[in-house]
């Protein structure tokens, strides 16, 4: 056959063919190393060798005419207060690790433990000895790593920076053991033939999917993709540019507007199967309609947002006979000839220039926005002719000016917050894990994460009790409280510092170590201390008896019992 014409591009312009439609989608792109990126030959492929169509959308003959839009039904969140939108089910506020608890739960951290001291066998023929404690001690400490970060993982436990909350709990030894030997499945288990890519961290993945989906779903959603970290060898790894992540292994979550995850699922390439029902779909409209379907009631007249890698109008129209409405930008070869004004005539017309059309069977709207550049959105919730002002930047006036903007575009970028807001939290105190075990990455992605659902679920509780927003507490306070509550729940002390001096000070712990009623023994001292409970009360009583986990001194007398008191909730 004929040879096909060849030329060699260096990385950044590698970066502007992947963005290019007829060379397909950048986010589907098979791993690929930094040395590689230098000297990459791209040869012209002919159509017929393009991609294969389970991972697009079948093209739709969309007929389109110049007429109004008006949506089939009404979604929820236009005919229901603020409070009607927020979950009915009050709770009292718990504690940190009550909510944590709910994705590692005892029987959980066993099976970790368990699975770890068989994996070291099968290696080294010998037994690591690892305890649930063990396990649950680890998890707090790569908590407080992600909180309180350090270069080096070393100078947790060196002379001049160390962190004795660390250092105390686990040796440096015994903490790298255990992390480069956890386990959550026995590898001899595993069935050959299993199309599962994820299968070694499968657990922690179904029981944060088994937390969330008990979660009330709010009627305002979204769907969008997130990174896991990860540039090492991996045939799972993608890049997808634009991100603050590029590289990494990717997630695509069902999302509420302030960030709570309902449903999520992992990109697996080819290995994602699809439903003979969404083969239409392609990948992107079957993953949305998988999510969806997997927590949205049917006739829920609920409103979704997505972006331009999912939207098509018939994925638009499956989710309107499911029952739901749904927004989302669209790529240009996706919608047919619309009849409405070209890029030129838009551009022309200056910035807020916008032209729309209606879909023949009345389903749905398109409109074309010019903003810094044309804005393609898709919609059965928002007419295309209804429009609002917003502020944007003038270059050449150098202020912010009034733009005219569709009302559709309005709602769509305050829609599309959920999974960004998620990755916002997760951004803000990642645990870094340094190694070229992607199971280590995907497993405290998902520690990061269900610490944030847990805190959600926190300020969700505070607010339904009425708890003043100056009175809850910060994602940093959450971590920092639910960090030490993990490394000390349970165990049988809490090792006190070697410094003695008459002005040192002894933090309290929390209230998960302070009542969790194991390891509370008391211990005579010389020297004489303030009561902790006593001082609650406005009292100077002093007293040698010493809590030896909680690591303050308690009244044991005749009067009164401060050491049972102090331990017990009232």
């Amino acid at each position: 056959g004929e040879i096909m014409p060849r030329k060699k591009i260096n990385s950044h312009q590698f970066q502007e063919v992947l963005e290019q439609d007829d060379f397909g989608n950048s986010s589907e792109i098979e791993e690929l190393s930094d040395d590689e990126m230098g000297d990459i030959t791209v040869v012209n492929i002919p159509d017929e060798a393009k991609d294969d169509d389970t991972f697009e959308a079948k093209t739709e003959n969309v007929k389109w005419e110049k007429t109004p839009f008006t949506p089939s039904g009404i979604p929820v969140e236009d005919f229901c207060t603020p409070m009607e939108l927020v979950c009915n089910d009050e709770h009292e506020p718990l504690s940190p690790l009550n909510y944590f608890t709910n994705f590692f739960t005892k029987d959980f951290i066993e099976n970790v433990a368990e699975k770890t001291n068989m994996f070291y066998m099968q290696n080294t023929g010998k037994n690591l000895n690892v305890t649930p404690g063990e396990i649950q001690t680890l998890i707090g400490i790569h908590i407080e790593m992600g909180t309180v970060t350090y270069p080096q993982l070393r100078l947790y436990w060196g002379q001049t920076r160390r962190y004795d909350l660390i250092a105390d709990a686990m040796t440096f030894n015994r903490f790298s053991n255990l992390r480069n030997n956890l386990h959550m499945v026995n590898n001899l288990d595993h069935d050959v033939n299993s199309t599962d890519k994820f299968w070694k961290v499968r657990p922690i993945m179904d029981k944060f999917l088994e937390v969330i989906s008990k979660e009330n779903v709010k009627p305002i959603l979204c769907v969008n993709e997130q990174m896991i970290p990860f540039r090492g060898k991996l045939t799972l790894k993608q890049f997808v540019r634009g991100k603050p992540i590029p590289w990494g292994i990717k997630l695509f979550f069902l999302c509420s507007e302030g960030g709570m995850p309902y449903n999520f699922m992992a990109y697996q390439g080819k290995s994602n199967i699809i439903p003979e029902e969404y083969k239409d779909l392609g990948l992107g409209g079957a993953i949305v309609m998988s999510l969806v379907k997997g927590r949205v009631e049917k006739e829920s007249n609920y409103n979704l947002f997505i972006d331009n890698f999912f939207t098509s109008p018939i994925l638009i129209n499956k989710l309107l006979e499911y029952g739901t409405f749904c927004t989302g930008t669209v790529r240009a070869n996706r919608i047919g000839k619309p009849p409405i004004k070209s890029i030129k005539d838009l551009k022309s017309d200056g910035r807020g220039a916008m032209d729309g059309c209606t879909s023949t069977d009345g389903n749905m709207c398109l409109v074309k926005w010019n903003d810094n550049n044309i804005v393609n959105l898709l919609s059965s919730a928002y007419d295309w002719e209804k429009s609002a002002q917003v502020r944007r930047w003038d270059k050449v006036k150098k202020e912010r000016i009034d733009v005219k903007c569709p009302s559709g575009i309005i709602h769509y970028n305050k829609g599309m917050e959920g999974v960004d807001q998620l990755d916002f939290y997760l951004a803000l105190y990642r645990i870094h894990i340094k190694s070229k075990k992607w199971t280590l990455r995907v497993i405290f992605h998902f520690v990061d994460l269900g610490v944030i659902v847990s805190w959600l679920q926190y300020k969700r509780d505070c607010e339904s009790s009425g708890v003043p927003s100056k009175e809850q507490k910060s994602l940093l306070q959450f971590r920092l409280e639910l960090a030490e509550a993990v490394i000390n729940a349970g165990s049988n002390s809490l090792k006190v510092s070697n410094k003695k001096s008459r002005n040192y000070f002894h933090c309290s712990p929390g209230e998960d170590v302070r009542y969790d009623g194991i390891g509370h023994f008391p211990e005579w001292r010389n020297e004489r201390q303030r009561c902790r409970y006593c001082s609650h009360n406005h009292s100077r009583a002093a007293s040698h008896t010493f809590c030896i986990k909680c690591n303050v001194h308690l009244c044991i007398n005749s009067r009164r019992n401060c050491f049972l008191d102090y331990h017990k909730r009232s």
